[in-house]
């Protein structure tokens, strides 16, 4: 019993957050959350803590500048993040986008936290214009699998492999984000589904 009361808990408090694009003036917490991530999960990322560690407050800020590259967290009332998910445009194809750098803090997994910065990506690729969103799973990371798969994004079929981390990626798309389900539209359909 306490430890679903303790579990209750968990999802009221991780329910009551909120999405935020982050703007330049956030590139501390952006440093913050991204060493974090790096720390947490080395092999989800393209990316390594010691070099990340070297940016200097100028290379964080830059990140955030950008309109075509926003940076999504999720976080509470006292300003705790959950985690974190960038949407880039892809550099050859114009109606592609991808979701990249996509984290979730250990403590808020199965919360609802990676569905909402999914949502957030999705959303702006969507109300820019691009027709797909394009994403790398790192191999073997189940519960990263099935949080794509309720958001409509399958396998390409395509691995490829990350040389900052060595890591095995499988290839995933979605082909179109017109016809991806909206937050509503799963929540609809789950609870259809009970």
């Amino acid at each position: 019993m306490a430890i679903r009361s303790i579990l209750a808990a968990i999802a009221v408090t991780m329910s009551d957050m909120t999405l935020r694009r982050l703007m330049p003036q956030d590139a501390d917490l952006l440093r913050t959350i991204r060493l974090h991530s790096l720390q947490d999960a080395p092999s989800a990322f393209g990316s390594s803590y010691d070099r990340e560690l070297s940016f200097t407050s100028e290379n964080w800020r830059s990140r955030l500048r950008s309109h075509s590259t926003p940076t999504f967290i999720d976080e509470d009332a006292d300003g705790k993040s959950g985690g974190l998910a960038t949407g880039i445009p892809d550099a050859a194809d114009s109606s592609l986008a991808h979701l990249v750098a996509m984290w979730v803090a250990p403590e808020a997994r199965g919360t609802g936290v990676g569905d909402r910065l999914v949502d957030g990506v999705v959303g702006w690729a969507r109300g820019e214009g691009f027709s797909a969103v394009r994403l790398r799973v790192t191999e073997g990371n189940l519960p990263a699998e099935r949080l794509y798969e309720r958001h409509g994004f399958h396998r390409t079929g395509t691995m490829s492999i990350v040389t900052a981390t060595a890591s095995l990626r499988s290839n995933w798309n979605c082909l179109s984000v017109k016809s991806l389900p909206s937050s509503n539209e799963r929540r609809m359909s789950a609870l259809s589904a009970q």
